[in-house]
């Protein structure tokens, strides 16, 4: 179990990877397509994936430092916006839509809102709750002018 770095001694070597991670740091900073490319990472949610220098000869496990007690950055940080789709990621993804929804994915037959769905519409035009619903609606109409007993057109009317 290694110590916090504040109560630790470094070895040369610590110091050195320590002193190349910060020139690459800064080198970062200063350069747009870094910048770009940690952008994208960021996007993409694999901005923190490895801290150990892409030109080291060495690969063990003895040389990424554990600390005990210390956060994974990876934890706290905020979830990226998602990057705008361009025109054909969203025709695709409409497309794939379009295929699931057409393929069964229970066992057994169609439900009765698919039996709805897919019935043929000048069946369904004239059909008995149509009609219920349309005598509903002049009814309704009605019984608004009857109630009133001025409609809504007299009323605005002007007076003399």
């Amino acid at each position: 179990q290694q110590q916090v770095s504040s109560t630790r001694v470094f070895s040369a070597e610590e110091f050195e990877k320590m002193r190349k991670l910060v020139e690459r740091q800064e080198r970062q900073k200063r350069d747009p397509r870094a910048a770009a490319k940690l952008k994208r990472a960021i996007a993409r949610g694999t901005n923190f994936e490895a801290l150990s220098d892409d030109d080291s000869d060495s690969s063990d496990d003895e040389d990424n430092v554990h600390i005990h007690g210390a956060v994974n950055p990876g934890d706290i940080v905020a979830n990226a916006r998602k990057k705008r789709m361009s025109k054909v990621e969203r025709l695709e993804k409409i497309f794939a839509g379009r295929q699931k929804f057409e393929a069964k994915e229970r066992e057994g037959g169609s439900t009765n809102t698919e039996k709805k769905r897919k019935k043929n519409f000048v069946m369904s035009k004239f059909s008995f709750e149509t009609r219920k619903k349309q005598s509903m609606k002049g009814t309704a109409r009605s019984a608004g002018i009857k109630r009133g007993g001025i409609s809504k057109q007299d009323s605005k009317k002007r007076r003399r």
